[in-house]
């Protein structure tokens, strides 16, 4: 037997005190008689007589209890027929998910198991006690023997970062740590709830769902594509992209309609703003277009608030992927090098064309081109038999290279300052467009019709003194960006909270994580790959390193994780073997439990 709230018991100071109203209350009836001569001995022996022999009075016995069951109701009086009391290990489990972040009635859930759970202990006094967060990485975080003070402390720290709830791996870590003279108590909420008894728990659990009715809307998914049929982790799917497509889920996991509006920005520009209305229980896409090159997307609720804040917006950060190069060339140390620094390509270098080789560009030098290829190539002193460039002879050259300064290719590069010796002369399709020249003599070019792009050189570096200077990197970088704009080789990778970030970096560089809230995580990781798995915030995440700079975005977009509407759930005893028993009391503040006002009521 314990007591939630040991202060109700001061109301048994009420019992004397009704006893003692009891004997000083006079029901005495007026009586006309001759004489009192015959009264006196009889008054004298009462007198003498304990007065206590009134308890046996039926009406004062059952007032003495109902005001006894009072005391005892208000005190929260509860019998422990198999939880945690009296066993010799308690382990304590408190789920730190986002959702237990959602704020209800001005109190956070988190912060309610964080009570729950010091009551619990308190009410247990077990030998010893072990300490365990549930979330998306599950985390032992004070092991059996640990004092009950220590425990108490890291009760009160423990906060609700701990990502979308993975329910197969806390499961797997309570099972581990149950032993026969163990018994569990869970705190989470009706989410969590939901997520543990899915999986049907093999070993008895005490769970506790804390927090009352809450109303939530959520962003739940949120991605992009090339076009309403395409692929979801690729959204550019050709190198002139323009525009992808923006999906967004909407839910409503309230009891009653929503009416919000949703706004789309790309970067720092807001896209697209949409009404939204909602009945109980919908969910609904949104679809709409958005630019390809942005390095930013968000997703966000505007004119709402709700219980759970960390899902009402949501992040996407394209993520770079490396391109390949098949490099087709008799031997060319200088380009090999610069296309092997170059950064996000890999080089695959070949003598002749290599079609089992999948590639994003293909560069041929100075070697005869295949027939029939198709997608993005630079053509360097030769040209492709089905055009669009056929030569015919080499030629001497006498004029200086001029550039066109308005095209993309050439943007960077001073005309007049390079020399050509010789190119190659032909028959250029009238659809190219020509970017260079010497005199009449195209020397760049680049081509563009259907899944076909092209840009061409008609000279060979060692005919020319490009290669020495600053023009010839920005020239390939030029090219390599028209060829593969960020567009291209960006992939949607969708993080959610609690997830690992494996971040590509040199062995021994040191790497800094910036988190949204401005907090610095420095990692100096041994391999070629930092972790980072402190990703309990949503929004966009900067990442510092010796050689480079990125970012990653971290969202909810979880219907189980934001379903957190629902009845507050009181467990007071041990779940069965394989299952989950309990019962749904009418919702309100947690801290104001009576586990026997019923039967009180009754009486």
């Amino acid at each position: 037997m314990t007591f939630a709230y040991p202060l109700g018991l001061w109301l048994l100071l009420v019992l004397p005190l009704i006893v003692v109203v009891y004997l000083l209350r006079q029901e005495r009836r007026r009586v006309e008689v001759s004489s009192l001569y015959l009264w006196t001995d009889l008054l004298a022996t009462r007198s003498r007589r304990p007065r206590l022999a009134s308890l046996r009075n039926l009406s004062l016995l059952l007032t003495l209890i109902a005001a006894a069951l009072i005391a005892a109701a208000s005190a929260g009086i509860a019998v422990e027929l198999s939880g945690a009391r009296g066993s010799e290990h308690l382990v304590v489990v408190i789920d730190t998910s986002t959702s237990m972040s959602a704020v209800v009635n001005g109190v956070s859930q988190i912060e309610r198991a964080r009570n729950r759970a010091r009551e619990r202990i308190g009410r247990a006094r077990p030998e010893s006690i072990t300490l365990v967060t549930i979330g998306a990485n599950p985390a032992v975080v004070r092991s059996k023997g640990a004092a009950i003070g220590e425990i108490a402390t890291a009760v009160g720290a423990i906060s609700a970062d701990g990502g979308v709830l993975d329910p197969d791996i806390s499961m797997q870590v309570i099972e581990q740590l149950v032993a026969d003279d163990a018994s569990v108590v869970v705190f989470t909420d009706l989410a969590g709830y939901r997520a543990l008894t899915a999986r049907r728990p093999t070993v008895p659990l005490d769970i506790e769902i804390v927090g009352p009715i809450a109303s939530n809307a959520a962003i739940t998914a949120f991605t992009l594509r090339p076009s309403p049929d395409g692929t979801p982790d690729t959204y550019a799917s050709h190198a002139y992209a323009s525009h992808a497509y923006a999906y967004v889920e909407v839910s409503n996991f309230g009891e009653e309609r929503l009416a919000t509006a949703l706004e789309l920005h790309a970067d720092t520009n807001r896209i697209a703003t949409f009404p939204i209305a909602l009945d109980p229980g919908e969910r609904r896409r949104v679809v709409t277009t958005v630019p390809a090159q942005a390095g930013v997307y968000h997703a966000k609720f505007v004119g709402h608030t709700d219980a759970l804040a960390a899902d009402d917006a949501a992040w996407i950060v394209p993520v770079r992927t490396s391109a390949v190069v098949q490099l087709v060339t008799p031997g060319n140390l200088f380009l090999e090098t610069f296309l092997s620094i170059y950064p996000g390509l890999t080089v695959v270098t070949r003598e002749q064309y290599d079609q089992s080789v999948r590639y994003d560009i293909l560069v041929i030098d100075r070697v005869p081109a295949p027939v029939g290829v198709r997608g993005r190539a630079i053509a360097i002193a030769t040209a492709f038999p089905d055009g669009p460039f056929i030569p015919d002879s080499r030629i001497e050259l006498s004029q200086p290279l001029a550039m066109s300064d308005d095209h993309p290719l050439g943007r960077g590069i001073v005309s007049g300052r390079t020399t050509v010796r010789h190119a190659l002369s032909g028959r250029l399709d009238p659809r190219a467009t020509v970017v260079a020249r010497s005199g009449s003599v195209p020397l760049i070019y680049e081509y563009r019709s259907g899944n076909r792009a092209i840009v061409g050189l008609t000279f060979a570096l060692d005919d020319t003194d490009i290669g020495v200077q600053t023009a010839f990197p920005v020239l390939m970088s030029n090219a390599i960006s028209r060829l593969i704009p960020t567009s291209t080789t960006d992939t949607v990778r969708l993080y959610r909270t609690g997830d690992t970030v494996e971040i590509p970096v040199r062995p021994g560089e040191e790497v800094v994580v910036i988190a949204p809230d401005g907090t610095p995580t420095r990692i100096r990781p041994r391999t070629n790959v930092a972790s980072f798995d402190r990703t309990g915030q949503v929004g966009v995440y900067q990442v510092r390193g010796e050689s480079f700079t990125s970012r990653f975005a971290v969202s909810v977009v979880s219907a189980s994780e934001s379903d957190i509407a629902g009845l507050e759930m009181v467990h007071t005893g041990s779940v069965p073997q394989g299952s989950l028993s309990g019962r749904l009391p009418a919702a309100g503040d947690p801290t104001e439990r009576y586990p026997i006002w019923h039967l009180v009521a009754v009486l």
